[in-house]
């Protein structure tokens, strides 16, 4: 059977892989690859997962050091129910970053209508959860690593209920004094040692004088604390200390599997904004990048390729349009080639054909795009008018546009008839709504009688 990952800690310089072993938990170090800003640490991935690997994971718990948060204490409005959005704008006052850039977490004392707000710079965290989902661990909640010990005091009912605060060793020579009242959370403080034993500080938060001025001996808890620290803290006040002997790291380890084991949620839990658990569509986000980045290339692909296929029919055109145009020099010398060589080259044909005989037969069949060049070829250019559709059929072809008036699109037939193979015709036009003309003409192919032919071509 697998042994499952319960949590992983962090510190600046390594994280802590807590999951259950033979006889109790397994405890395993990872180093963390530091980059220019702490705490933008990566974790070593070789051996994160030599660590990992065989193991069960389940949503583990992330814990991080207590100097990586941000805390400060709100007043709720008691008018309106406290929204994350409200509690959040409020705390932002007390950040040196914009609320956008944290996740944070707020745990509620409604006695007080007061509110603890925790917070963390999100884009270390962002870099770090990167790389533990992308070996499959993607983490159920975060919290401060402390909030794993006050956990365990409470499951095991080490915290007596006129406890005014509780003195918890970090790293650094840094103490968390968590203060309550009434078994609730009122603040937390990191404190170095000399500030703890400051007669002011001791006062107001160890003594807890501002919360209950009625109870003259105040009960403090003290966990795995040093023997002349100890002695200096009893000598400065009247105050009950009360220590826990257990050392700090079992009883870490001890929270944080029991809550996950539990499946409860920490006092703080900052797996909110941008640190909150990506939706299935989100997790395959850089798949689905990659599949757009293939659709796009292919689009691509499709068309250059159309452009390359655009060019060749432009260069085939051009090649026919300038054989024409060397055959018309060639049979008249010293004449302009004029616009639609086709159609003049077809009249000529025509005269030919009653003079000779003798004749060769041309194929009754030609590319649509000479009839295009033909059509725009003989379109008027002194009036102004939109071509809306131009409809080319074997025997026949069709334009529909619009114009400023019945006068120009007679006009535009009028040129259009200037086209030798067809009888244009204005089928009809219409007054619109925004006062222009719309038309429709018709240019029916011309019945020959025989074939067309060409014997000899010559210069005039």
């Amino acid at each position: 059977m697998k042994h499952e990952i319960h949590a992983i800690l962090f510190d600046d310089d390594h994280a802590v892989i807590v999951a259950d072993g033979d006889v109790d938990f397994k405890i395993t170090s990872i180093p963390i690859i530091k980059d220019q800003e702490r705490p933008s640490a990566i974790v070593d991935p070789k051996a994160l997962e030599d660590a990992i690997s065989n193991k069960r994971i389940n949503e583990p718990l992330v814990g991080l050091p207590s100097d990586w948060c941000y805390v400060a204490s709100i007043q709720l409005n008691e008018s309106k129910r406290s929204r994350l959005s409200t509690m959040l704008f409020q705390l932002e006052e007390f950040l040196p970053l914009d609320a956008e850039q944290v996740a944070a977490s707020f745990h509620i004392n409604s006695h007080s209508a007061m509110a603890l707000g925790c917070a963390i710079e999100a884009k270390p965290l962002q870099r770090i959860l990167a790389e533990l989902e992308d070996r499959g661990i993607s983490p159920g909640a975060i919290c401060p690593k402390v909030f794993f010990v006050f956990h365990v005091l409470q499951h095991q009912k080490k915290i007596p209920d006129s406890c005014q605060a509780i003195i918890l060793p970090e790293p650094n020579g840094i103490y968390s004094i968590i203060q309550l009242h009434s078994g609730r959370i009122v603040s937390w403080r990191l404190l170095t040692e000399k500030d703890l034993l400051r007669d002011e500080v001791h006062v107001s938060i160890l003594s807890g004088v501002d919360l209950d001025q009625s109870d003259n001996t105040k009960l403090i808890l003290g966990v795995d604390l040093s023997d002349d620290l100890v002695r200096e803290l009893q000598e400065r006040c009247d105050l009950k200390l009360e220590i826990v002997a257990t050392p700090i790291l079992e009883l870490l380890y001890e929270g944080a599997v029991d809550l996950h084991r539990r499946e409860k949620v920490p006092v703080f839990n900052l797996r909110t904004g941008p640190l909150a658990v990506q939706s299935s569509w989100l997790r395959y986000q850089k798949q689905g990048v990659f599949a757009a980045l293939g659709v796009c290339l292919l689009l691509i692909s499709i068309l250059v390729s159309l452009s390359i296929r655009a060019r060749a029919y432009r260069h085939e055109f051009d090649q026919a349009n300038q054989a024409m145009i060397e055959l018309y020099q060639e049979a008249f010398p010293g004449q302009s080639v004029p616009l639609g060589i086709m159609g003049r080259l077809q009249s000529e044909q025509r005269k030919l054909q009653s003079t000779n005989a003798e004749s060769v037969q041309l194929p009754e069949q030609r590319s649509m795009l000479f009839t295009i060049r033909d059509v725009l070829s003989y379109l008027p250019i002194d009036i102004r008018f939109k071509l809306d559709e131009l409809q080319i059929e074997a025997r026949q072809i069709r334009v529909y546009g619009t114009t400023r008036s019945h006068v120009d699109a007679n006009k535009i037939v009028a040129g259009l008839r200037n086209i030798e193979d067809y009888n244009f015709e204005l089928l009809r036009t219409d007054q619109t709504a925004d006062r222009t003309v719309s038309f429709s003409i018709v240019g029916l192919l011309k019945q020959k009688s025989q074939p067309l032919h060409i014997s000899s071509v010559r210069g005039k």
